[in-house]
């Protein structure tokens, strides 16, 4: 197995583990948004918050990360071709109620690729699929802009 395939599995697999793993994928999203002191003479002093505090903190989070970047986002969503010339936009729209088990992995990586650029490379998988779990795709792929073929 060649590095890029096994690099994807690995991806895949993790993506795979926090479909299947509310708490864990909070938690570790927490984690790696807000990592710890690098002070080894530092203990951590609070608890971990609960997983609906995790989930308003992400949804906050993806707001400020998508109101930064709003124009490079949409650019990528909206107008940038996929591979069967049509955008991510259009593509979502078209099976986000699709009932299929492996949809939001695929939506994950497809989220992945695009997002790479504004993510930090250490924690992409983990924020990705917080973004798709919580249909935050639909608040990008939002207008008319997004409505139809690329430019």
């Amino acid at each position: 197995m060649n590095t890029l395939s096994s690099s994807l599995t690995e991806q895949t697999q993790r993506i795979n583990n926090y479909l299947n793993d509310e708490t864990k994928l909070y938690q570790d999203w927490y984690q790696q948004i807000f990592p710890p002191s690098d002070n080894a003479d530092s203990e951590a002093i609070a608890k971990m918050p609960s997983v609906a505090e995790l989930k308003t903190m992400a949804k906050q989070w993806w707001q400020r990360l998508y109101g930064k970047n709003k124009t490079v986002v949409r650019k990528l969503f909206c107008k940038t071709p996929l591979r069967n010339g049509e955008t991510a936009c259009v593509w979502w729209k078209r099976i986000r109620d699709v009932s299929h088990e492996s949809r939001d992995l695929i939506i994950a990586i497809m989220v992945d690729l695009a997002l790479a650029p504004i993510i930090h490379p250490s924690h992409v998988e983990v924020s990705v699929t917080v973004m798709v779990t919580n249909h935050f795709l639909d608040m990008v792929c939002e207008g008319e802009e997004c409505a139809g073929p690329p430019e």
